[in-house]
């Protein structure tokens, strides 16, 4: 009787495990496709010059769920030297799903614009932003690197794109 019992207790105790790695798995799942999901969008919105470059951001929800923001920053940088950085993140934004919100721009004037328009060496644009869901806990993030090229008063090209979510 006891060999029975001690049978039984083992194959509770697996039923028990199994069901909770389950249940584990299965909440990953769901937070995996219940989710925000920016992506970040550099536009220029007013006309480049060699003496003025400003590049502004759109950050576009694709996922199913309100994405707040809780931190942004963008620079451009060439070499080691910093041309450009976007203004401290302050306050709140909200993403709703499938809509597109402003993100902090940034200007570089004077020489650092001359260095944009020359771009030798290369110039490269990094941006990222910081996110939360629903769940508290759950932390995102998207970030975009790529090398800027401006091609016009009113156009550029982003080369060598980098965009991750996580």
């Amino acid at each position: 009787m006891g060999m029975i019992a001690a049978m039984y207790a083992f194959f509770t105790i697996l039923l028990w495990w199994s069901t909770r790695r389950q249940a584990a798995l299965t909440r990953q799942i769901f937070e995996a496709t219940h989710r925000p999901e920016l992506a970040i969008r550099p536009y220029l919105r007013f006309a480049a010059d060699p003496g003025s470059v400003r590049v502004d951001f759109e950050l576009t929800n694709h996922g199913s769920l309100t994405a707040t923001v809780t931190d942004w920053s963008a620079v451009i940088r060439q070499s080691d030297t910093l041309l450009a950085e976007s203004a401290p993140f302050a306050g709140h934004l909200c993403v709703f799903p499938h809509a597109k919100e402003n993100a902090t721009p940034f200007q570089a004037k004077g020489q650092q614009a001359h260095a944009v328009w020359e771009n030798i060496p290369p110039v490269y644009l990094e941006a990222a932003v910081g996110y939360r869901g629903s769940n508290p806990l759950a932390a995102y993030s998207t970030r975009l690197h790529a090398r800027l090229r401006i091609t016009g008063h009113e156009d550029f090209l982003l080369e060598e794109v980098k965009h991750e979510v996580t």
